[in-house]
């Protein structure tokens, strides 16, 4: 199940670069101090998406090393972005804001049960 940990990555950033400018307007909008200009948010988008991809493989690979566990905190940092800022977006703007699909139907879900799953030993 570790494999849906870049692919929840990929689907989420390209949600969110698809909507880039209403994403980062959105933001500016909850915390008027948090200003990222679209580029580096984009090129961090690309490089979060690449660099989940290296660690699953290395995971794949190796699967008593420390990569399956950084795999799995990296999908319950996607599952906390869920919370923060996507729903809290959905809640304050009442309105769609790029990201929310695939973090409400994605990300949360793997995460919780990612999280399940390593603390009953199934990973």
């Amino acid at each position: 199940m570790l494999w849906l940990v870049p692919v929840c990555m990929t689907a989420h950033n390209v949600e969110e670069a698809i909507g880039a400018d209403q994403f980062l307007a959105d933001v500016h909008a909850l915390l008027p101090r948090a200003m990222v200009r679209p580029r580096l948010f984009l090129a961090a988008l690309l490089l979060l998406i690449v660099a989940t991809w290296v660690i699953a493989l290395l995971a794949i690979r190796d699967p008593s090393s420390v990569w399956p566990g950084a795999l799995v905190g990296i999908q319950l940092v996607l599952a906390a972005n869920a919370v923060v800022p996507h729903l809290m977006l959905l809640v304050r703007l009442r309105r769609y804001s790029p990201g929310l699909i695939t973090a409400a139907a994605l990300n949360l879900p793997v995460g919780v049960y990612l999280l399940f799953a390593m603390t009953t030993g199934r990973i």
